[in-house]
């Protein structure tokens, strides 16, 4: 994590101030009372937990306990993407914005681009749908014991529509990066998975589809985990005298 600068807001005679930080060396310049450890206070306050008193609070403008008083921003450097691959993102962040309230117990982690599941898996499952999807012999690939190759059961099911509103559906999420399956989707594509035949070659592929549909929906939204680890990594401030 490569921090370049920092934005204080509300503390103490820092109104509203950023400051540059891309550098080995920073040396902060002033006569006595004109901020300096002010400022490094509040450059400290993102790795303390605790608030931010009222009087420590700026007077020139109105602080909450939700203010963000300090916020660091980061360029996500090389070895800090490698910590979040397992993480199978759609993008890797390149920068995070990181900020704790006045209050001190909310931390804010920003990243960019927002963390997101990648749509890979969807994209190839989708293109195993769509073929499936026009092939003639489809209905040679439905287990006849099932209400879907019987249009007279009390239950009758349409294969290939089904298949239809499962590919729209996996298109409009391949789309729109970041939205969820509709859970009618996923349901369809586990009934359709299940009276798929195991048994026959040429249905081996639309059954590895479905369960790619289904193992995708069930991923946990990885943004959480992502913020964590990218937190975790930037430098302690250490405050001493």
């Amino acid at each position: 994590m490569r921090l370049i600068s920092a934005h204080v807001q509300g503390y103490g005679r820092i109104v509203d101030s950023k400051i540059n930080l891309d550098a080995k060396v920073i040396a902060i310049v002033g006569p006595n009372e004109a901020g300096k450890t002010t400022l490094l206070k509040a450059l400290a306050h993102v790795d303390g937990e605790t608030a931010v008193p009222v009087p420590q609070r700026s007077r020139a403008t109105e602080v909450t306990d939700q203010t963000r008083v300090t916020t660091f921003d980061y360029i996500v450097e090389e070895e800090d993407r490698t910590a979040l691959a397992d993480l199978d993102l759609h993008e890797q962040p390149t920068r995070a914005h990181v900020a704790r309230s006045a209050s001190g117990d909310k931390l804010i982690v920003d990243l960019l681009p927002a963390p997101r599941k990648s749509v890979r898996p969807l994209q190839d499952a989708l293109d195993t749908l769509k073929a499936a999807a026009v092939k003639e012999d489809l209905d040679d690939w439905i287990d006849p014991n099932t209400a879907y190759v019987d249009p007279g059961s009390d239950d009758p099911h349409d294969y290939r529509a089904e298949l239809s509103s499962v590919v729209e559906a996996v298109e409009a999420a391949v789309g729109e990066v970041g939205s969820d399956l509709p859970a009618e989707a996923v349901q369809t594509a586990q009934s359709l998975r299940g009276v798929t035949l195991a048994d026959d070659v040429d249905a081996e592929s639309l059954r590895a589809a479905f369960d790619a549909i289904i193992a995708w929906s069930e991923r946990e939204d990885p943004a959480p985990a992502a913020r964590d680890r990218i937190w975790r990594r930037t430098p302690d401030f250490i405050l001493f005298d």
